[in-house]
Order: structure tokens, then C-alpha cells, then sequence
């Protein structure tokens, strides 16, 4: 999955999660209501939970799993790892999901975006927004495929401007911008993101992701 897709993805599953209760009980409620079962296993309560649903020996060897079928959707994890170790399964099974892998053929390439995912959604929101800007950035130049990606000069003396450039894939006239938490795409001049982390992409590849024109210097679409 390219760069742009995983990160807006990890975004939406992060903003959809209730911010008034721990992340890690948040993301447990929206996978509920989206039809969910998640299961402790590892104790004796937890052990017999994931036996009513047949899937004990899914368990014997990994710390996590996500399993889909006909008549059961489950996200099994292991009680015994730490708090923070449980959220971030959490997070790569939900990473499964919402990136619509096949798990019962999971590929060396799904289990990386899945991690990557995890790690976008387990950071708080600053860390996710450079996590994100240097995730993206690696990715732009392992593969080229997008124009450029801009880190805006800040007021933080500890941030250095850097402007990665990549195999342009896109002509300039169609080249936008977006930042790591917005939802609306901007011309590179636009005063809406001056001074701030953006991401450089096409608007067909900004509208495919969900985002919208920025009213201020896109009045032409709007």
C-alpha cells in the first residue's frame, strides 16, 4: 500500500477512536461496533473465550491474530505482554483490517504496513505527525513514486526545513498539499498550511484518499 493510503488510513481509524477514553479502550470499542469480538486469552477466562470460538490453536504460538469467517469476527490477543505490548497488537490486527488484507494469507508486505499502521496510531499527536512525515519520506525515496515532500519551517529552533525531492511522478500544475491531520488538499502557496508539515501529492491521488479542496485557494472547485 503506498504511503499516502496507509496514512490517511491510520488517521481516520485514530479520529474515529472516542479521544475521551485510553486509546487502548477506544480502538476496542470501534472495532466492537463495527461487529468485533476482542479476546484476552492466556488466562483461564481468556482461554475458554477463544475455545467457545474454536480457535485455540491459533493461539499457541503468537501473541495476536485476527480471524474472519462466515459466522465470527475476532481479535485475539495475549493478557500476558505488558500494557503497551497489547496495545500496539491491538493496533497491527486493527492495521489487518482497515487495510483490507486477506488474514488468512497474510503477506511479509501486509505484516509490514500493518506495522507500520500500528506505530502511526500508538504515537501521540505530535510524534505522530513526524513519525508520519519520516515514514512517508523513507517511502518516497525507496520508491519514487511521489514529487516531493515538504517539512515547512517552524517557530521550533530543533526542526530543520528539509525538502525531499523524489522521481517527480505527477505534473507540477497538478501537485497539492496536505498536512498529517487536515482533510483538505492546498496549492503549495496557500496560507492555510504556511508554516506547517505538509505532504506533496496529486489531487487525483488527494480526492481518492478521501480529502477534499481547501475553499481559500481552490475556489475554482468549489
Amino acid at each position: 500500500m503506498n504511503a499516502i493510503e496507509l496514512l490517511c488510513k491510520a488517521r481516520k481509524a485514530k479520529k474515529e477512536a472516542r479521544s475521551e477514553i485510553p486509546l487502548h479502550h477506544a480502538l476496542e470499542v470501534r472495532m466492537q461496533e463495527r461487529g468485533w469480538k476482542i479476546v484476552y486469552y492466556g488466562d483461564e477466562a481468556g482461554n475458554r473465550k477463544l475455545a467457545s470460538v474454536g480457535l485455540s490453536d491459533f493461539s499457541k504460538d503468537i501473541k495476536s491474530f485476527a480471524f474472519r469467517s462466515n459466522t465470527s469476527k475476532v481479535i485475539a490477543i495475549d493478557s500476558r505482554m505488558p500494557a503497551k505490548n497489547r496495545r500496539h497488537a491491538l493496533a497491527h490486527e486493527i492495521g489487518h483490517i482497515d487495510l483490507k488484507h486477506d488474514l488468512a494469507h497474510l503477506t511479509s508486505g501486509d505484516e509490514k504496513d500493518a506495522e507500520r499502521f500500528a506505530r502511526l496510531i500508538c504515537t501521540d499527536g505530535t510524534i505522530f505527525k513526524r513519525i508520519a512525515i519520516y515514514l512517508f519520506c523513507i517511502l518516497c525515496l525507496g520508491f519514487g513514486i511521489y514529487g516531493s515532500v515538504c517539512i515547512a519551517a517552524t517557530d521550533d529552533p530543533n526542526i530543520q526545513q528539509i525538502d525531499v525531492s523524489a522521481s517527480p511522478a505527477v505534473n507540477a500544475d497538478e501537485v497539492v498539499h496536505f498536512t498529517a491531520s487536515g482533510e483538505k488538499y492546498h496549492r503549495p502557496y496557500c496560507s492555510a498550511i504556511k508554516g506547517r508539515s505538509s505532504f506533496a501529492t496529486s489531487i487525483e491521488d488527494a480526492e481518492k484518499n478521501g480529502l477534499e479542496p481547501c475553499q481559500m485557494c481552490h475556489p475554482d472547485i468549489n
